[in-house]
């Protein structure tokens, strides 16, 4: 009877951990932490290879103020994820690693293409999520954080598509 009634409570308590350790976020609000934090690590790690691979100045322009905004974001981000108990994944998920991978095996102006159609299609799909985040989230501080990193995205996404022509061809 006593274990039965330690197990309950131990159970219960691990229970109410993980829900405050997760900081009670919503199912639509913890996909889009996750999703969040995921996109700016691979941002940030594939402009790092472009950074050490390319030899274009605007390739190498752009990937460095992917590394200082996505990077800026990613801090304002764990800084929220501190301030209210929220768990961010530290590193990017398998498929961001697969393109992070794919992207460190080619070189010369097929590794700048790539770069170049991987941030166009990061960047699509990062505005899509953030504005959607900005008008749904459930957690006002995370409305916020959408809305304000919104216009950062928003440019990035525009300059990704003026890149030079060479980048993006397929």
């Amino acid at each position: 009877m006593n274990t039965r009634i330690a197990r309950t409570l131990a159970f219960a308590a691990l229970a109410a951990a993980s829900s405050a350790y997760a900081g009670d976020l919503s199912p639509k609000d913890t996909q889009f932490v996750t999703k969040a934090a995921v996109a700016g690590l691979s941002e940030v790690e594939q402009s790092k290879l472009a950074l050490e691979r390319s030899a274009n100045p605007k390739i190498k322009s752009y990937a460095d103020k992917m590394v200082t905004d996505h990077g800026g974001a990613n801090r304002k981000l764990e800084k929220l994820a501190q301030e209210n108990g929220w768990m961010l994944p530290s590193a990017p998920d398998a498929d961001a690693k697969a393109k992070i991978d794919a992207l460190a095996q080619t070189q010369g102006d097929a590794f700048d293409r790539q770069y170049a159609l991987n941030m166009k299609a990061d960047h699509d799909a990062a505005v899509a999520l953030f504005r959607d985040a900005a008008k749904n989230a459930d957690a006002s501080a995370l409305r916020g954080f959408a809305t304000d990193t919104l216009p950062t995205l928003e440019q990035h996404r525009k300059e990704s598509g003026e890149l030079p022509p060479a980048a993006r061809r397929n």
